[in-house]
């Protein structure tokens, strides 16, 4: 059977194991607890983001019955190493120090020295993406990195937000967004094919196309998020409107008109000649209500206008 192009969800035993780790305390608890962090449910693995970067893979293992945790190498690096953090090389290669494992952080537990490996990696989109989270104007951010198979390839949109109907209605929307830093080539065109307007199209066709899935995965989600012991506490906004999707009370409805986040200008640079044209191809395109323009990220707000 082909792999579905879409799937989210934690098993119970995987979510039942996290809130005993939770219980107990240690580097779980600390990222739950830390704000920084963005806990992103994949299927049956969670990705958690830091700057936009997806530093930590907890994946449960079916056999062993236990949490597997993965991180690249690289954001195991000591940020601050007491002697040079300089490597010579002589006739047979480099000379690394005797204890490899002294250049690297001695665990998981102190979040803070790990967030300062993880920030040299993260460039500008990432480090936007990560203001528009944490910065307190947008609580309802559900996921980063959204992949959706497309064949051979798999598109990432950079993030999702549950959006709540104005009025009595009792549904709520799930809103996709393609985030750019302004020096980004692909805000600009000297034709009217924009394109990041092509890429946000393309987007759109994926999740019309795999809208039924993409609805039961993010309700499980959803599910799963209000189960995970630390999570609800750290965002009660986000965490009342989870609770009311995964029970029934709020009906969940699939937004196929992604949105474009453009950042990281100053104000020359948006009013500007060179800039302007470019802006209403996109505004043109896309429509004023899907296109968001703020010269710092952390401004963005995500759902108004």
């Amino acid at each position: 059977m082909a792999k579905p192009a879409f799937r989210r969800g934690l098993t119970v035993e995987f979510v039942n194991r996290l809130n005993e780790m939770y219980q107990v305390g240690g580097w779980w608890r600390n990222m739950v607890e830390d704000k920084d962090f963005l806990i992103a449910i994949r299927d049956n693995y969670i990705n958690i983001y830091f700057q936009g970067c997806s530093v930590l893979k907890l994946s449960w293992s079916l056999r062993k019955k236990e949490i597997i945790r993965e991180i690249h190498y690289k954001y195991l690096l000591k940020p601050s190493i007491e002697d040079s953090p300089y490597i010579g090389f002589g006739k047979a290669g480099p000379n690394l120090p005797p204890d490899l494992r002294s250049i690297f952080l001695d665990g998981l537990d102190d979040v803070g020295e790990l967030k300062r490996a993880v920030m040299p990696y993260a460039d500008a989109e990432k480090k936007g993406v990560h203001d528009i989270v944490v910065s307190g104007k947008n609580p309802n951010v559900l996921d980063l990195e959204i992949a959706i198979s497309e064949g051979k390839s798999a598109p990432r949109i950079d993030l999702a937000e549950v959006q709540e109907y104005t009025g009595p209605s009792r549904m709520v929307k799930l809103v996709f967004y393609e985030a750019k830093h302004f020096k980004n080539k692909e805000l600009r065109s000297s034709t009217d094919q924009v394109p990041v307007v092509r890429q946000i199209i393309r987007y759109s066709k994926l999740i019309a196309k795999n809208r039924d899935s993409l609805l039961t995965s993010y309700q499980q989600v959803c599910r799963n998020l209000t189960k995970l012991e630390g999570v609800g506490q750290q965002n009660s906004e986000r965490h009342a409107i989870l609770r009311d999707i995964a029970t029934g009370y709020k009906q969940l409805q699939i937004d196929d008109q992604p949105r474009l986040i453009a950042f990281g200008f100053d104000k020359d640079q948006r009013d500007g000649a060179n800039w302007k044209p470019h802006e209403e191809k996109l505004r043109n395109a896309l429509g004023r209500n899907r296109a968001l323009f703020a010269g710092k990220a952390g401004n963005i707000r995500l759902g108004q206008r």
